[in-house]
């Protein structure tokens, strides 16, 4: 009878030491790449990338170092600290938002909401594809409550995950 127990235990430390396929916040651990179009205004769709490296701590808290390659522009670097406060919540910082932010995981839909200057809204939707290997990113901007521009982008892992 110990033994059914004992199988029991194993199974949910082995499950809860494998990553979630449904995890979107988990293709932030390691390397990878995201490109996409920023379009702001009545402006044409502005090419960029975003080089990530990500690594979660033990308490969970996730780590991730950007930098920005937007067409045009110097390249500059941003990172964010995203703790998990529960239930899919989570709460984040950004070096270059004007205050904290909120993320919330739902399956295999991360969503998250911060202002990237006073008066400004960001609200994105990832999408972590069937397979796990892409992440979509779908982001709206408003200024005072009115659109003012959206960005695009896919999300490729391109190195081997962080350990934690």
């Amino acid at each position: 009878m110990r033994t059914f127990p004992t199988l029991l235990l194993a199974g949910a430390l082995l499950l809860h030491a494998l990553p979630s396929p449904a995890d979107p916040m988990s293709m932030f651990e390691g390397a990878s790449q995201g490109r996409g179009d920023l379009t702001l205004g009545l402006g044409h769709a502005k090419p960029y990338t975003v080089d990530n490296l990500g690594r979660r701590d033990a308490d969970g808290t996730l780590r991730l170092h950007q930098v920005v390659h937007m067409a045009g522009e110097p390249d500059r670097s941003r990172d964010w600290v995203i703790h998990p406060a529960g239930n899919g919540t989570y709460t984040f910082t950004l070096s270059d938002a004007s205050g904290p932010g909120v993320a919330t995981v739902e399956g295999a839909r991360l969503s998250l909401r911060y202002a990237p200057h006073p008066g400004m809204r960001m609200r994105q939707v990832l999408e972590l594809s069937p397979d796990g290997t892409t992440l979509s990113n779908t982001g709206r901007i408003s200024l005072l409550g009115s659109p003012i521009g959206h960005l695009d982008e896919m999300i490729v892992r391109t190195g081997v995950a962080a350990k934690r």
